[in-house]
């Protein structure tokens, strides 16, 4: 410390070169993950959903049990995520339709990005900070920054690093600054920790793997060392979390709620595939899949003090990410807690030190030259730079970031017309639908997934346009057909438009560049195909389906790609 009267010494000048690069490459880093975070809100995402949910929360005083906002499905329904869906609903409360997408990014942005901000502190804590430690942060950026949506999973994102640092810092041995825990500090702690399982609980389902976390944490200090006695805390806790988690407005039958998880229809979604599965996964996803856990596992290895609960935690999460890709996410918060928590062991001083001993046995320890460092600071910036710059690049904060084209399309239409019925409508982009149009009309199928698989089956047949499709199409009575285009990789539907434009018991009323409608030619739907007869674009949806990614209302489209 500086005594009061006196500026820095030499010593403690020389720092501050390093101390403001270090700054600005945090800065940088933090930066990137903003980017990555900061995109459109589009129809596809779960926010509207949940948050349409949230509004029926408000307006009822109640958490529903049921299906909602689908005429397909009536069933009994756990809404796990009902605190998530308020508070997304709230954000829709206190902003106006223009700073909207502000709100909800700034909010998705600290939930994402501060299991970052933990990793780098507790790696502070247990080594120096050094300009490489930035690389395996970005290379996590680069992996799961697609997944960085306002959806309920950031929750469990944002508990489950709260976790891991608490475990981490758990386990460091008592001393002058960590006296041993008397029996009344534990009690309050283990009261702290649950309390925040029960919260945890109430935002995502995926608490559970908080549950697994402790026993997995105990049955590892346990192996270690069974004498200390140290297993004990967090086997209590393992026991008493599940009882936590029952502080919901469900209680027990919270915990049906994961049932569907092994249902046919979570089998039909992407990003509940195992990894063997197609479609391939982006580069940058394996890159981290296989860097990460090399990296935490040889920390680890080299680390003395190691903790055999750490390779639990590692062993459980890469397995969760094998069984289903989507688990990335937490595999990758778990290799960063786990680099971060025996940093000490990758210090480069420590490397140098090392290498120069096995070099020559006689030479004295020193740190590596200046020149060195400097060197090796001015390669890990460059690089981050000119790896970050087209994300950078990309970036346009200016522009509106709602489906401003599904809203001045089809919702307006359907609106307007005051389509009513039963609506055969993608799954895609379902979600803004279940929020613009709150259950009137009430959909097919949505992104919550609460129906029976049998809705799920019925929907594949009717969009593939089978002969089982068409004649549920009729035997279910569906009045009109929503198809949008904003569908990236996903199942084309061009095949049961096609069928519906050629049919002379359907008429399309509505094209744009968001999708088509079309109505049956019925009575009840008379004043609408009437008015509309013969003045709508007949553009095939296949076209409209290449060139309709809604993103490119933000990104503009190339000259004759925008229908």
């Amino acid at each position: 410390m500086t005594p009061i009267g006196h500026g820095p010494t030499r010593r403690d000048w020389s720092r501050l070169p390093a101390a403001a690069f270090h700054l600005a490459l945090a800065g940088l880093v933090l930066a990137l993950g903003m980017i990555l975070v900061w995109n459109p809100i589009l129809g596809a995402h779960d926010f509207w959903a949940h948050a349409g949910v949230g509004r029926w929360i408000t307006e009822n005083g109640r958490v529903p049990d049921r299906s909602l906002f689908l005429w397909t499905a009536d069933e009994p329904w756990v809404y796990h995520s009902w605190l998530t869906q308020l508070l997304f609903y709230n954000l829709t409360r206190i902003s106006t339709p223009e700073t909207l997408a502000r709100v909800v990014l700034g909010f998705t942005t600290f939930f994402a990005l501060t299991p970052f901000v933990l990793a780098w502190w507790v790696w502070g804590l247990r080594a120096r900070f050094t300009c490489v430690m930035a690389l395996p942060f970005v290379v996590a950026l680069d992996a799961i920054g697609h997944r960085f949506q306002p959806r309920p999973e950031l929750f469990t994102a944002f508990f489950l690093s709260l976790l891991l640092v608490y475990l981490t810092r758990r386990a460091d041995p008592p001393g002058p600054d960590r006296p041993t825990r008397s029996t009344r500090r534990r009690i309050v702690e283990a009261g702290v920790v649950l309390g925040l399982f029960s919260i945890w609980a109430n935002l995502h389902g995926a608490v559970v793997i908080g549950v697994q976390v402790f026993f997995v944490t105990a049955v590892g200090d346990f192996l270690q060392n069974r004498r200390d006695g140290h297993w004990k805390f967090p086997a209590v806790l393992a026991i008493l979390a599940p009882i936590a988690v029952c502080v919901n407005p469900y209680g027990p039958t919270y915990w049906l709620a994961l049932r569907p998880v092994g249902s046919y229809r979570f089998s039909t979604i992407v990003e509940w595939f195992p990894v063997w599965r197609n479609p391939d996964q982006p580069e940058a996803v394996i890159i981290a899949a296989v860097l990460l856990p090399a990296l935490a596992t040889l920390a680890w290895v080299l680390n003395p003090e190691r903790r055999w609960a750490q390779l639990g935690w590692l062993v459980m999460f890469a397995t969760m990410y094998v069984l289903a890709r989507r688990n990335i996410w937490p595999f990758a918060i778990v290799c960063l807690m786990m680099l971060a928590a025996n940093a000490r062991s990758l210090d480069l001083e420590s490397i140098w030190s090392r290498l120069s001993r096995m070099i020559n046995r006689r030479a004295k320890s020193l740190p590596p030259p200046a020149f060195l460092r400097w060197a090796l600071r001015v390669f890990v910036m460059l690089w981050l730079l000119l790896h970050a710059w087209p994300v950078f690049a990309d970036f346009r904060p200016w522009t509106k970031y709602t489906p401003t084209r599904l809203e001045k399309g089809i919702v307006r239409f359907v609106g307007e017309q005051q389509l009513e019925g039963r609506v055969f409508n993608d799954y895609e982009n379902s979600s803004y639908f279940q929020w613009r149009f709150a259950g009137r009309p009430s959909l097919y199928i949505d992104l919550l997934n609460a129906y029976p698989d049998q809705v799920g089956t019925d929907y594949l047949e009717i969009a593939q346009c089978t002969d089982h499709g068409l004649v549920l199409l009729d035997e279910q009575r569906i009045g009109f057909v929503i198809l949008t285009t904003n569908r990236g990789p996903w199942l084309s539907l061009g095949k049961l438009a096609d069928y519906l434009d050629a049919s002379p018991g359907w008429a399309r009323v509505y094209m744009g560049g968001d999708g088509v409608v079309w109505v049956r030619r019925t009575t009840e739907y008379e004043h609408v195909w009437r008015a509309f007869n013969g003045s709508v674009q007949k553009t095939r949806f296949r076209t409209l389906e290449r060139w309709g990614d809604e993103g490119a209302m933000i990104w503009p489209a190339a000259p004759g790609q925008d229908p």
